[in-house]
């Protein structure tokens, strides 16, 4: 058994208080939902949603002048 392929496209829009982010659907038949990961500043890396159906997520733990980093 092999684990689904890395969804491509991510894009993220910041609002005012959250940031939208989206990507391509994995059409692979056994996929079982996509997991967000996001790094705060110079931060880990940390699962911020598990088992997401659809290929988008609002991340609305965001606070001003911060950097984020996200992988899917």
């Amino acid at each position: 058994e092999f684990p689904p392929a890395v969804p491509a496209g991510l894009t993220a829009l910041a609002g005012i208080d959250s940031v939208e982010l989206s990507w391509d659907r994995n059409t692979e038949e056994d996929l079982k939902g996509y997991r967000m990961y996001r790094a705060v500043e110079a931060g880990s890396v940390e699962v911020i949603a598990a088992l997401l159906e659809e290929p988008s997520y609002s991340d609305k733990a965001v606070m001003p002048g911060k950097k984020y980093g996200y992988a899917r």
